[in-house]
């Protein structure tokens, strides 16, 4: 990091020796069952990094597992580090506010007396990736090791600015975890309502107001042709931009993708499901022919994609057929013969209304949450090179 003019007071350290230690840990053996049943050592693994603030951890090891491994005690407020993971895993950063031990895949940074864990932790959460550069190995396989850490320079303010460069950053992490805490609550209660509304009114109904599944669908098939659409993918995530995951698999002959547009339903195939997207936005593109294309009618769009989601339909292989000769396909008589419990239209758009009410919640939300993240990562660079300097 590359310091402002305004620090000219400041020191750049070496992090190994501003640290009191820094060590990575170690797994107990998983075939010996003494070493974790009923133990109360708490034992992170590198996935829980992204905790951030590790006050528990998912596995526990015993004495005699800590005693038959290189793991060591690890004391509270000091700053972790996930050396290795092909993901976004590598180079983040998190705090135990609880006395634990880890694997090999995390270094434990133990604060020495002049150095604050909070500006630390900042410090390297705002370096992530110059960490991930600084990682050996090619294609994304490579890791972090202690040495490469040890290394590292930290720029050094006094021990008190340190606290207060910490605690403003602090203040921004609260208030963007108080959004995305909104954000959860929203989406609890989006999919309570709409698992309660669905489940209540198949109880409530009478078996003879059931409709079956393709009294609300249209066959539909519109080939692409010349036509220059973007083309999507459909898993169990819904609906995607095929771009985004499927670039190697893109064909430059997209003539006899189907054409899907608004309030259109898509099925298919996944690795062991069936899968479905029902496009809602005001667009057009094209999915493999290999998908089965439905208009919706009679029905809300939006209340049927709710339906279905509350149901799981998409974990269903009620409806796939695997042939040693074919493969897998759908048995799409039975699917669409399949009996639904809808509501009348006028209930149907009511509950889309509050549905729709908390998106739109959730886009602010998320939006001010984007924003936030974007002014916090301004003001980092600011505090911690020095251009604005805070009085202790």
């Amino acid at each position: 990091m590359k310091l402002s003019e305004n620090s000219s007071d400041w020191k750049i350290k070496r992090l190994k020796s501003i640290a009191a230690n820094i060590t990575a840990g170690a797994t107990p053996s998983t075939k010996v069952p003494g070493y974790w049943e009923n133990g109360t050592i708490p034992w992170m693994n590198s996935g829980e990094i992204n905790l951030r603030k590790v006050q528990k951890t998912e596995k526990y090891i015993t004495q005699e597992g800590y005693n038959n491994s290189s793991t060591s005690i690890i004391p509270k407020n000091s700053v972790l580090m996930a050396l290795a993971g092909q993901g976004k895993t590598r180079g983040k950063v998190a705090i135990n506010e609880i006395e634990l031990c880890t694997n090999q895949s995390l270094a434990a940074i133990i604060p020495g007396p002049d150095l604050y864990f909070h500006y630390l932790f900042h410090n390297l959460d705002y370096r992530y990736n110059e960490l991930r550069r600084l990682s050996t190995g090619e294609g994304g396989r490579g890791g972090l090791n202690l040495k490469i850490i040890s290394l590292l320079k930290i720029p050094f303010p006094p021990l008190e600015e340190q606290k207060k460069i910490a605690n403003i950053l602090s203040t921004w992490d609260r208030a963007i975890e108080l959004k995305e805490e909104q954000v959860f609550n929203n989406k609890i209660l989006k999919d309570n309502v709409a698992k309660k509304i669905v489940n209540s009114y198949k109880n409530d109904v009478k078996k003879s107001d059931a409709r079956k599944l393709k009294s609300y669908l249209e066959p539909k098939s519109i080939k692409a042709g010349k036509s220059v659409i973007e083309p999507v993918a459909v898993g169990v995530m819904g609906i995607r931009k095929r771009s985004e995951l499927f670039d190697k698999e893109l064909s430059n002959d997209l003539s006899n993708n189907k054409v899907i547009e608004k309030n259109d339903l898509c099925f298919g195939i996944g690795t062991n499901r069936i899968v479905y997207g029902i496009l809602l936005e005001d667009a057009k593109y094209c999915v493999s022919p290999a998908y089965k294309v439905f208009r919706i009618k009679n029905c809300n769009p939006y209340y049927l994609k709710t339906y279905l989601d509350a149901h799981n339909l998409y974990f269903s292989r009620k409806y796939m057929i695997i042939s040693a000769r074919q493969g897998k396909s759908i048995e799409f008589n039975g699917l669409m013969n399949e009996k639904f419990y809808l509501p009348s239209r006028d209930v149907q758009d009511k509950v889309v209304n509050y549905l729709e009410s908390i998106d739109k919640n959730l886009e602010v939300l998320s939006s001010e949450i984007m924003q936030m993240k974007l002014q916090k990562q301004g003001l980092m660079q600011q505090l911690l090179t020095g251009k604005i300097r805070v009085q202790p």
